[in-house]
């Protein structure tokens, strides 16, 4: 008997030892995933996929100063591949939610189809199935509207098509989060907050995290 005490005392102590030395956001950190393109890897700045990567890309490192200054525990990590269409997407959201175990997936993909004119509908369905894997993984989809391109003229490429579709998936989708990433920056678009047309520039990316940031309060 004196033995069985002796042991839960030790037990107890070890418990307090864990307690104060492991810090206490080591399991409290969210983790945050950026999905897409590359408007999520980050071009021109970042012309290589992100792979996982953190602290780099274009919002991503934007949003990653969002929460470290409201002292939110998470980390943002760079998942955008260049030139993908959705279809691609689709094929790797698994392998990625295994990767990351992401507690929030940013969404945003269909530019490339459009620009070779693949349906719009085409496009807003493939985003719609990222979302349904990323909610039965259990981590939290936010579905963003595609941004604008006005590289060779207003909307040739049916993005307002696309985004109404978007849009309709998230209204009937309880589990979706909607990013409205197009409302967000298209005020600010012809006013130097892009690239080339196609691509924010610094400017056009600190919108994007203000907007991601916003959206991932209210998907808790």
């Amino acid at each position: 008997m004196r033995a069985l005490k002796k042991f839960s005392v030790v037990w107890q102590c070890c418990l307090l030892l864990l307690f104060f030395v492991v810090p206490a956001n080591v399991m409290a950190t969210d983790t945050v995933v950026g999905f897409g393109d590359s408007i999520t890897a980050g071009w021109p700045y970042q012309t290589y996929n992100g792979n996982g990567c953190s602290n780099c890309g274009g919002y991503e490192i934007f949003l990653q100063d969002f929460f470290n200054w409201t002292g939110r525990d998470a980390i943002v990590l760079n998942y955008g591949v260049p030139g993908e269409m959705s279809g691609d997407g689709l094929n790797r959201i698994d392998n990625v939610m295994l990767a990351s175990s992401a507690d929030y997936v940013l969404l945003m993909e269909g530019t490339n189809d459009l620009t070779f004119y693949v349906d719009a509908g085409t496009v807003a369905y493939n985003v719609y199935w990222m979302a349904w894997r990323v909610y039965l993984w259990g981590g939290k989809p936010i579905l963003a509207t595609i941004t604008p391109d006005t590289r060779y003229g207003a909307d040739w490429k049916n993005v307002g098509v696309a985004n109404a579709w978007i849009r309709y998936y998230a209204s009937v989708s309880s589990w979706i989060t909607l990013s409205e990433q197009n409302a967000a920056v298209l005020p600010y678009w012809n006013s130097g907050y892009n690239y080339d047309g196609l691509h924010p520039n610094w400017w056009g990316y600190w919108i994007m995290a203000q907007t991601w940031y916003g959206d991932v309060l209210n998907a808790q």
